[in-house]
This record gives C-alpha cells, sequence and structure tokens, in this order.
C-alpha cells in the first residue's frame, strides 16, 4: 500500500499544472513600452531646445565676469570661438558638449584703450570689476588693417628695438574663460553658470515635455 500510494502521490505531482491569464502582463509590457517610447521623445525634444539654447547661456556667462565684446569669441576668419556639439547612438543625443577655443583673444577686445605717446601704455580690462591694467610700453595700432595693442620686443640689455618688432598683446582664450586653470575665480563662476543654467533648464524641459506626451 505504501508503495502504491507513493507512485500515485508522484504521479498526482507530475500532472500539477498552474494556468496564467498573461494579458495583464501583455498590457503592462505595452504600456511599459509606449511610456519609454513618450520618454525617448521627450529627451529628444529636451535636447534640441538643449543645444539651441547652450551657445546664448555660455556667451552670456563669460560676459558676466569677463570684459569682452561679442564678436571677440571669433576668431579672425569669422569661425565661431564657441560651438554646440552633440553626440549618441543612432538618432539618439547622448550628450551635450561646449567647444571652445584655445587661441588667445586680442587684448584690445578687453576694452583696450591708448591715451597717446604720453601715457605709460595702453590700458584694458580683462575681468568685470577688477578694473583697467596699464600696459607699460604698449600702444594701440593697425597693422595689415587689423587694429591691436601691440609692443616692441625688447633688444639686448632691455632696450626697446626702434623700429619693431611688433608683438600683438592678448588675452584669455574662449576655453580659458569657461574651463578654470588653478582654480581662476571668474573661470570658475563661468563654468558653475553655465552647468546649473543648463542642468535646471534641461531637467524642467524634459518633465515638461513628458507631461505633454501622456
Amino acid at each position: 500500500m505504501g508503495g502504491v500510494d507513493a507512485v500515485e502521490r508522484s504521479a498526482r505531482v507530475s500532472q500539477f499544472a498552474i494556468k496564467m491569464n498573461l494579458d495583464p502582463i501583455r498590457r503592462m509590457a505595452g504600456e511599459v513600452a509606449a511610456t519609454m517610447s513618450r520618454v525617448d521623445n521627450a529627451q529628444r525634444l529636451a535636447m534640441s531646445g538643449l543645444k539651441r539654447r547652450a551657445l546664448p547661456v555660455a556667451r552670456r556667462a563669460i560676459q558676466e565676469n569677463y570684459n569682452v565684446k561679442t564678436l571677440a569669441l571669433r576668431d579672425a576668419r569669422g569661425n565661431a570661438g564657441i560651438r554646440v556639439e552633440t553626440g549618441g547612438r543612432g538618432r539618439k543625443s547622448d550628450y551635450l558638449a561646449i567647444w571652445a577655443s584655445t587661441r588667445s583673444i586680442p587684448l584690445i577686445a578687453f576694452s583696450g584703450k591708448w591715451g597717446g605717446v604720453k601715457t605709460p601704455g595702453a590700458t584694458a580690462s580683462i575681468e568685470q570689476g577688477a578694473g583697467a591694467k596699464t600696459y607699460e610700453g604698449a600702444f594701440i595700432s593697425t597693422v595689415e588693417g587689423l587694429r591691436s595693442i601691440r609692443k616692441r620686443r625688447l633688444g639686448v640689455g632691455s632696450k626697446r628695438v626702434p623700429r619693431g618688432p611688433l608683438i600683438m598683446l592678448r588675452g584669455p582664450s574662449p576655453f580659458d574663460m569657461m574651463a578654470p586653470q588653478g582654480n581662476h575665480p571668474a573661470a570658475l563662476r563661468t563654468q558653475r553658470t553655465i552647468i546649473a543654467e543648463l542642468t535646471d533648464w534641461y531637467v524642467a524641459e524634459l518633465k515638461r515635455q513628458i507631461a505633454r506626451g501622456q
């Protein structure tokens, strides 16, 4: 009896089955897929808006901390000294980067002035609120159509070379003003402003686009 009972119980267990209604799971999977699609679309739209916004934000942040003209943020050929790049897989943009030129901007772009030969030299004010600095022996001249602050090279014994050559004086580059070297306060403020403003805007816009797609 004991042996038979054991075989019967084993047979019963081997025939045991669980039947489940998979329709709710399929509906849930569809809802998840639709949600992911809305999120992907929201991310794409938010990133597109962020790309349009990044350059004006970067320029404004620079000019809040540096006394530089907007046109000076372009090189001599008119190419942008700052540009925005995005990248990712396929159609999705996984990152946004602000590219900045490492070419130094002519010093005259930082409110460069010269009072004439009777003054100690030309002046310029690189940082906002820092006041003008005098560059002894420097003057403003136009060479090959380019007006800039220049200084003559020093000869042997630190005597000025009478008729040249001339050195164009330059200030920081767009990269210098955005990527702090040695914890430079003005560059740090610029970088923090750009990151904070773009991050806050992106998060708010992403939430808005997701809500809009529901």
